[in-house]
């Protein structure tokens, strides 16, 4: 015979139903209960505002000090840009390309151009204040 035939039925709320068998100490149980769900609910929500917000600071940190700088391609990307293939796909390709930041000093890198580009070809990269290539 399974386990349920012994116990009866599952009564939803059970703890708070009317029973002239309950206990102070079940009326307590409960509240203290319900106290606990709320509390953790409570404190769930507040720790997802807390990193949504910490994310949203972090990200609006990096947009103002991140800022787009004109590079060029250092040598032919892989890929063909004829006019016999189709480029208005918008293939982009990884290849070398090189920047000068506001204090003078030469970078290099890799970044996302056009599939065919020619070695001098500008392209805009995004940079962090020191200079390093970042995500747009």
């Amino acid at each position: 015979m399974p386990l349920k035939a012994f116990r009866g039925p599952k009564v939803w709320l059970w703890r708070w139903r009317r029973n002239p068998l309950k206990r102070r100490a079940d009326t307590m149980e409960a509240w203290v209960l319900l106290g606990a769900w709320l509390l953790t609910l409570l404190a769930g929500v507040l720790a997802g505002l807390a990193a949504a917000r910490s994310v949203e600071d972090g990200l609006a940190r990096e947009r103002v000090e991140w800022h787009p700088v004109v590079a060029h391609v250092m040598e032919r990307a892989p890929g063909s840009a004829g006019p016999e293939s189709d480029s208005s796909d918008g293939e982009r390709v990884w290849a070398r390309v090189g920047w000068t930041v506001a204090d003078g000093s030469a970078h290099t890198g890799q970044a996302r151009v056009p599939a065919g580009s020619k070695a001098g070809t500008p392209v805009t990269v995004w940079t962090d204040p020191q200079g390093h290539l970042v995500t747009r």
